[in-house]
């Protein structure tokens, strides 16, 4: 089932006559929510410019059987320093919503995710099959491409998996595109290498012969770039929005 995402959902945690806001940014669950219900809350709790915040990655389960946080849990919610974390790493706590903000839509997000990692890949096994039979690379050539390109398709395709650890999830995002960025710069240099205008001149020496070889270095060549291109294009552009996105 598609997660519902919202904006921000503000919930009062404790009982009615003594109770605190805190904001949900971005909070995910599987129902919608209404005014006036009971949730809990799972996710880094924060004080952040003097407001208490389940940051990114935070979830919400309905639940009508829970119990108001008792008095010292409220307590040391208010009094939490600013930029400390209510205690280390993911919490729970229950509280009634108060406040829903918009849904929003994840769209632009997955598309870019999904464009920067799977055209990477195809990108890479573009190359490393074409290149064979248009350069007769040698091993460590295809290896430094394999390990660019497939690298970071792989990096960029698992951050998706670790949305709920931020730390993780930018390591894995700035390596893939680094990654990325690595395999363009590596098939420009290539490009213009020495060893690559030899390829191609021992090609137009064949004469006919070589025509289609000649051809297909070529195309092999444009297609890779384009499809890298596109892919680091969609890494950056997911990047982006995430960062964008994290906070709003």
């Amino acid at each position: 089932m598609e997660k519902i995402i919202y904006k921000k959902v503000t919930i009062l945690v404790g009982s009615n006559d003594d109770s605190v806001s805190i904001h949900c940014i971005r909070l995910k669950g599987d129902e919608k929510l209404e005014t006036g219900e009971q949730i809990t809350v799972r996710g880094e709790l924060k004080r952040r410019d003097s407001k208490l915040e389940f940051g990114n990655g935070c979830s919400f389960v309905k639940d009508a059987e829970g119990q108001a946080a008792d008095q010292s849990v409220v307590d040391a919610l208010r009094d939490l320093p600013e930029g400390a974390f209510y205690v280390e790493g993911f919490c729970a706590l229950t509280g009634v919503v108060s406040v829903i903000e918009k849904v929003q839509n994840d769209a632009p997000q997955k598309t870019t995710y999904l464009i920067g990692s799977l055209t990477m890949f195809v990108a890479a096994v573009f190359y490393m099959l074409m290149s064979d039979l248009s350069f007769k690379n040698t091993a460590d050539r295809l290896i430094i491409s394999v390990i660019l390109a497939f690298g970071s398709a792989i990096l960029f395709f698992l951050s998706f998996n670790f949305s709920e650890k931020p730390v993780v999830m930018w390591i894995f995002k700035g390596l893939g595109l680094a990654l990325g960025i690595g395999f363009v710069l590596y098939l420009h240099i290539f490009q213009r290498s020495d060893t690559y205008d030899a390829i191609l001149e021992v090609f137009r020496k064949k004469g006919i012969a070589g025509e289609s070889e000649l051809l297909m270095s070529q195309v092999t060549m444009i297609v890779t770039l384009v499809l890298s291109y596109i892919a680091v294009l969609g890494q950056a552009a997911n990047t982006v929005l995430v960062a964008v996105i994290k906070e709003k």
